[in-house]
């Protein structure tokens, strides 16, 4: 799974708010006035892809014109990320609200393996107190003999999600003992 970046996310934020399901900012531009919530990120995408200037040309008749103009004049692209970062009040607030979705969409992903780890030692323990085989878990439970089997052998936290691997806790909490 590649690592999300503040652009990846920005353009699935942005179809995501999309009613054309589009990152085309001339659309967005004339979607803002039906949908507000498309102001910032829209900002933070076109300065992170270079076309601040397209934006603003625009802008230039839309209410939302004087908030982008004064970031423009004092934020780069560098500086506005660093601004973020550092949780600055000359922000907006809007702004900041889609920086720390990216930041938790980001971390997702480091705090779930973690999760994944526990819960296979876990899983593990359980496996071998009630003596319960990978292929008795994997065939009650209908999961796919290599993932699943990758998980359990060797703990490749990529190969399933959480949920199923919730799944095959839950089971082996609830089973009973069970010959291999």
């Amino acid at each position: 799974m590649q690592k999300m970046t503040f652009k990846r996310f920005l353009e699935g934020y942005l179809r995501s708010l999309s009613k054309n399901n589009t990152c085309n900012i001339r659309r967005l531009v004339e979607e803002i006035s039906e949908n507000h919530r498309l102001i910032e990120p829209l900002y933070l995408y076109s300065s992170n892809t270079n076309k601040t200037d397209y934006l603003m040309s625009l802008a230039k008749n839309q209410s939302f014109y004087p908030s982008y103009l004064e970031l423009s004049q004092n934020y780069t692209w560098d500086s506005l990320l660093s601004a973020l970062e550092k949780n600055s009040p000359n922000i907006g607030v809007g702004y900041h609200k889609v920086y720390n979705s990216y930041i938790r969409r980001r971390d997702t992903s480091i705090t779930d393996n973690e999760t994944k780890k526990v819960l296979h030692k876990r899983i593990k323990e359980l496996q071998a107190e009630k003596r319960i085989s990978n292929y008795r878990i994997y065939t009650d439970l209908n999961l796919n003999a290599g993932n699943a089997n990758a998980f359990l052998a060797n703990c490749d936290t990529g190969r399933l999600n959480l949920d199923i691997i919730v799944k095959i806790w839950m089971y082996l909490k609830e089973s009973d003992k069970r010959a291999s």
